[in-house]
């Protein structure tokens, strides 16, 4: 997560009532008989989010204990709250034009919703909404089932930021020059700040992990990396200097990592191309790895 953002201002037990509102008289009496519970475990969430422990909710897992009542509850998302001619429809649309990118990597668009603690091991928080979370395809797969049993397993909530993470640089990029199998490339890692608790520094490592942020990312600014090295030609051409390049590297790296973006892949990108003595001294002549065909 790069971004944050407010928390849906929706109350759990009116978007769940709206959600079953128009089922049969029969399942309605059941699903009707699972609210106490689900707003239960939508407070139970938001305490435990505020508090950055949504590890510690591994008892709802499974929950309720009847099969067949779990099954009704997550078909309630799909079918009461994503259906187009749901009732619940209006929530999710809200739900989703929260943010245009996607706050949990920044590089793809918001094109569905993903449950931060999945629907199917916790289905009393299938249609909470601090549950829910716009996203792009390529998070909402790759997240899949996670769900974190540590406190280090945890990965980025955009609704709950943990404050730190935009005050201090810590996605860290570096240029790869050329080998013999391929072109230059840029990779990402987590570089936490030395006085951060170990375990936020796990938490991060365990967000890009888990999301394979390091590998998207490199795909990503494959060709911005070629529109630098473009650029650096031109320069050159016109007598810019190794200090002018370096700090007109510096300016961009400032540009684009200001406010909430410290941390996004370009920012990085742009600070490890700024600190890079072989890049400047020539090596941005070098060949660009092209992105693999499907990535």
């Amino acid at each position: 997560m790069r971004r944050s953002l407010t928390p849906p201002p929706q109350n759990p037990r009116d978007v769940y009532i709206t959600c079953i509102s128009n089922t049969r008289s029969a399942t309605f009496a059941k699903l009707a008989a699972a609210a106490d519970d689900v707003v239960d475990a939508a407070d139970q969430f938001e305490a435990a989010a505020q508090k950055q422990a949504l590890h510690t909710l591994g008892h709802l897992n499974g929950q309720p204990a009847n099969k067949a009542d779990r099954e009704r509850l997550a078909m309630v998302y799909e079918r009461r709250l994503v259906d187009k001619k749901s009732h619940g429809r209006a929530t999710y649309d809200e739900i989703k034009a929260a943010s245009t990118f996607c706050p949990l990597c920044t590089i793809g668009t918001v094109s569905t919703i993903d449950h931060h603690l999945p629907k199917a091991k916790y289905p009393l928080l299938a249609v909470v909404p601090v549950n829910l979370v716009p996203a792009c395809g390529d998070c909402n797969k790759k997240k899949g089932e996670h769900a974190p049993a540590t406190e280090e397993e945890q990965t980025l909530h955009p609704y709950y930021p943990v404050q730190p993470l935009f005050e201090h640089p810590w996605l860290m990029a570096r240029i790869l020059a050329p080998t013999a199998d391929r072109g230059m490339v840029a990779t990402f890692s987590v570089a936490p700040h030395p006085e951060w608790p170990p375990v936020l520094a796990a938490r991060l490592r365990s967000h890009l992990r888990v999301l394979e942020l390091d590998t998207r990312f490199t795909y990503a600014v494959v060709s911005e990396l070629s529109a630098v090295s473009n650029l650096m030609s031109t320069w050159t051409a016109y007598g810019l200097t190794r200090d002018g390049i370096n700090r007109t590297l510096a300016d961009q790296a400032a540009a684009r990592g200001a406010g909430e973006s410290l941390n996004t892949p370009m920012a990085a990108l742009y600070r490890a191309l700024a600190e890079d003595d072989w890049y400047i001294n020539g090596g941005w002549r070098s060949p660009i790895e092209h992105v693999p065909s499907g990535s």
